[in-house]
């Protein structure tokens, strides 16, 4: 078997032209490390390094983890069972800035999410009109 190998080589040429350019006009660290993972797995070649995996710091905690521990912050400041209404009358007290036009489904979500890490329990199953009732978990505000 006969490989006409000038045309890779052209390829590999074209990709150098293109990590010179790439380099002269961002001198981005990632990219390098792109056009190099690029280049050494070209044609096959299996001695190539596994491509490097950059992880990302969180610049700012999300919506939802500033929800969570609003949540938990609020449920500390209860000696008892309480209901997702009071803990919403706690959290608009502390003037917490709910992201949903409807404070009462944001709330429902973390609370799920709460019980889910079992982080509060449920006391009362809701009956009726009458919600349920919760209870923080010792173990996570000691």
């Amino acid at each position: 078997m006969n490989f006409d190998l000038s045309r890779i080589d052209a390829k590999i040429k074209k990709l150098e032209q293109w990590k010179r350019v790439l380099d002269e006009m961002y001198g981005d660290p990632e990219g390098r490390i792109i056009i190099e993972d690029l280049l050494n797995s070209a044609n096959g070649n299996h001695n190539a390094k596994a491509p490097t995996v950059v992880a990302r710091a969180r610049k700012k905690p999300t919506k939802k983890a500033k929800l969570e521990a609003a949540i938990l912050e609020a449920c500390e400041k209860f000696s008892g069972p309480f209901g997702s209404r009071e803990l919403l009358n706690s959290l608009l007290s502390q003037n917490f800035k709910f992201s949903r036009r409807d404070p009462m489904v944001e709330l429902g979500s973390g609370l799920r999410w709460l019980l889910k890490e079992n982080k509060i329990r449920v006391v009362r199953e809701k009956i009726g009109r009458a919600g349920r009732e919760y209870e923080r978990v010792a173990q996570h505000f000691a």
